[in-house]
């Protein structure tokens, strides 16, 4: 005689009871940024290439729908995926795990956290921060940034981090013509990065 597995979850008993996973990522875009807001700034594989996108929080608990549609992208287009169709299978643990993300206070050591552990080989989270310290950049900052660097090391050597320098040149490009400090155009790099 089988035995009957206790509290087997399928992902599609999940989605029913925490969210369409889709939905999540959409909730987690598009938000209107502030001074007060958070920035992630990370890469993902898109087409056997490398696209950079910055997703904003403006407040902490909004990562709870960027950490859950993360952990969910496979199944995001589940139906297009004749692999997920009737999958049945016990995903207990992954349920167990996502329980634990939806009643985290989220706190930025908290999101960290979830950024430093976060393991898959289409996303990497490159820097958590406060879009605050972009605007309050140094002006001896702002200036390595008009320069070109190619590899992580030569950022170490300049005491740059990935993030700001990616995000602050992408600023600088897109206004090349009259690169003013974000300190100097507030609004305006609040429209930059909500418009990223």
């Amino acid at each position: 005689m089988q035995e009957l597995k206790l509290n087997c979850m399928t992902i599609e008993e999940i989605i029913d009871e925490l969210g369409e996973p889709i939905i999540a990522w959409d909730n987690a875009q598009d938000k209107e940024v502030t001074e007060n807001s958070y920035y992630l700034y990370e890469l993902h594989e898109m087409f056997n290439s490398w696209e950079s996108q910055v997703w904003i929080f403006n407040d902490l608990q909004e990562f709870y729908d960027f950490a859950y549609s993360h952990e969910m992208f496979d199944y995001i287009n589940r139906w297009e995926d004749e692999e997920y169709e009737d999958d049945d299978s016990d995903q207990s643990e992954l349920y167990d795990y996502l329980l634990k993300l939806k009643n985290t206070i989220w706190t930025v050591t908290e999101c960290e956290n979830f950024i430093n552990t976060f393991n898959d080989s289409s996303f990497e989270m490159v820097q958590f921060g406060k879009v605050g310290d972009l605007i309050a950049i140094s002006d001896e900052d702002f200036e390595k940034c008009r320069k070109i660097y190619f590899t992580k090391d030569e950022l170490e050597n300049v005491n740059l981090k990935e993030g700001v320098y990616q995000i602050i040149s992408e600023y600088i490009t897109r206004n090349y013509k009259n690169p003013i400090k974000p300190k100097e155009s507030r609004e305006e790099f609040l429209d930059f990065l909500s418009n990223w």
